[in-house]
């Protein structure tokens, strides 16, 4: 009692009396009016257990201080109240325990911050695997049975999980689903009590999963053809698309799919006739109801078949342990597993869910195999908290996007906006959608402020308002300033061409002036020209002498310079000076 009231652990009775019975033989007790005491000298050699238990404490309180920090830096002041209801939040997380609650969030973004401190890891790691050892033990119903494991169990893989193990939803749930696979192996390799060659864990999947998982490859065909468009949120068809450009590419992806199923062992399951057996029916029309926010009226039906087809392989026998009861459904749904913990729609309080998650499988193998015990064998991925915590903030995001997409499509159906109005909006979604492997203590604040913003759109409607505001603005500007520019070329462009012509007119002008002064030149040298005739005359001579020796020095002058050559030159000489 005192141990569940100071550290919820709460131990079988038989285990107690076992032990007490050997610390008595050891002498380490002793056995006094039916109470065990403990020897004095072992009770002082044992006081570094009291230490331990208070440096531990010393430590937990200082981590979750912490976390009292975080939450209030990101969600503002908290109160008692909500300080016991983090605390107690915390601890669900840890011991896997509690479906998300309004917390969760907060805390994964509080790991994942804190990621890259070693001691911090390691003391919530050590919680977990002491969890799953406490699990184990309390569970376990014969402590003499050396056997591993006794009775057959089928496992029936959703979709999810079977998207996970050949790759498609990202390397950490794959890795997460390869650690469980492997845990099934080493169990069938070292059972004892089983016929030749025959395994007592069985995986398979059932008609419906294989439905979904032929209908995500369909819907990756119409994206490849041209046909529909990704939606935000869903990882897996993108994987399936991403390398396609035809139909044969995808096809030749879904057959390689079923054949990495078959290859690790994983069957499609027989089908059965659900009608045939109405002893066994859990449809209930509560579920409906209670549900119908969270799924649709076909999606909670399929979910209830599947949840009657393992009852009926139970044949209703539903109040036997994990270890003896045969069938289970293994599902990442938190929908499908809420319904199957909900103690309204089971058939007794009593009786073991028809579905469970890999962290409630894998906790079991690894105490069945004892993994944990000592501290010495790593973690399973499944376990780690840290994988945990990028998971949920993953799913949380991948959540939001697929929310916010659907409550665009309606608004658009209604008429309220338009596609082109959103399309910047609707890429912005799709680049939100990540694997847990992409969630960082890097990006982290940006991934958390998404998946708290309600107003998300809203602000973008409004940025992107101011945008347009401010493109229109600008544009504006632009176009004036071009106005403007156009205006001011077009006055340079006039006044050069009455410049020019300006220069046009004196160099012409100037050219006339060279053309008279070149020619009152000329006549000055035939001129001179005829009077040197004239003076080297002889007396003889008549004056029509004079007018030949006149006639005769044009001659001369003409036949030296070329009045043409005379001409060209004189007008390169005007507008030479007149340079434009």
């Amino acid at each position: 009692s005192e141990l569940i009231k100071h550290f919820d652990i709460d131990l079988p009775e038989a285990i107690v009396r076992t032990q007490l019975k050997k610390l008595k033989k050891e002498s380490v007790v002793d056995q006094i009016d039916g109470q065990f005491i403990i020897n004095p000298d072992h009770r002082a050699a044992r006081k570094y257990i009291s230490t331990d238990v208070d440096d531990k404490i010393e430590i937990h309180s200082d981590i979750i201080n912490d976390l009292f920090e975080y939450v209030r830096f990101q969600k503002g002041s908290i109160n008692s109240e909500q300080k016991g209801k983090i605390e107690n939040s915390f601890i669900q997380y840890l011991f896997d325990r509690s479906a998300e609650d309004e917390y969760s969030t907060l805390i994964s973004a509080f790991i994942l911050k804190n990621e890259k401190k070693s001691e911090f890891l390691k003391e919530l790691n050590l919680i977990r695997e002491g969890a799953t050892i406490l699990k184990g033990i309390y569970y376990t119903s014969d402590f003499n049975d050396d056997n591993i494991w006794n009775k057959r169990l089928t496992i029936f893989l959703d979709t999810e999980h079977l998207l996970s193990l050949t790759g498609l939803n990202g390397e950490t749930f794959k890795q997460m689903l390869m650690d469980f696979y492997d845990l099934v192996r080493d169990i069938n390799s070292k059972t004892k009590k089983r016929a030749k060659g025959e395994k007592l864990i069985l995986l398979k999947y059932t008609k419906n999963a294989k439905h979904e998982i032929e209908k995500l490859f369909h819907v990756a065909k119409l994206i490849v053809n041209g046909k529909a468009t990704l939606e935000p949120g869903k990882t897996a068809i993108k994987k399936i698309a991403d390398g396609c450009s035809k139909n044969s590419d995808i096809t030749r992806k879904i057959s390689e799919f079923f054949t990495s199923l078959k290859s690790l062992g994983i069957l499609e399951a027989e089908e059965l006739d659900l009608f045939e057996n109405p002893l066994y029916n859990v449809v209930d029309q509560n579920a409906l109801i209670k549900y119908s926010n969270e799924k649709t009226e076909k999606q909670i039906n399929k979910i209830l078949e599947e949840f009657t087809y393992i009852n009926i392989l139970r044949q209703g026998r539903n109040d036997r342990g994990f270890d003896n009861i045969g069938y289970v459904i293994m599902t990442g749904d938190r929908v499908t597993r809420s319904m199957s913990y909900d103690n309204d729609l089971k058939i007794s309080n009593n009786d073991f869910s028809f579905a469970t998650d890999v962290y409630y499988v894998t906790q079991r193998f690894w105490f069945k195999l004892n993994k944990g015990l000592g501290f010495k064998a790593p973690l399973p991925s499944t376990l780690n908290v840290v994988n945990k915590a990028r998971i949920i903030i993953s799913s949380q995001i991948n959540s939001s996007v697929r929310s916010r997409y659907n409550n665009l499509e309606k608004e658009i159906k209604n008429g309220l906006r338009t596609s082109d109005e959103l399309k910047d909006y609707y890429l912005r979604l799709r680049s939100n959608t990540f694997n847990p492997e992409h969630i960082t203590a890097d990006n982290l604040e940006d991934h958390v402020n998404f998946i708290y913003d309600d107003n998300d759109l809203e602000k973008y409607m409004r940025n992107r308002s101011a945008e347009k505001s401010e493109l229109k603005l600008r544009k504006e500007k632009v176009e004036k300033l071009e106005l403007d520019s156009q205006l001011k070329d077009a006055e340079n462009i006039r006044i050069r061409e009455e410049f020019v012509k300006s220069l046009e007119i004196g160099a012409y002008r100037n050219f006339k002036i060279y053309k008279i002064f070149a020619i009152v030149t000329l006549f000055f040298v035939v001129l001179f020209i005829s009077g040197l005739g004239y003076v080297l005359k002889q007396e003889t001579e008549s004056p029509l002498s004079v007018i030949a020796y006149f006639f005769s020095g044009l001659s001369m002058l003409a036949a030296i310079v070329k009045w043409k050559k005379i001409e060209k030159y004189l007008k390169k000489k005007a507008f030479e000076s007149h340079k434009f």
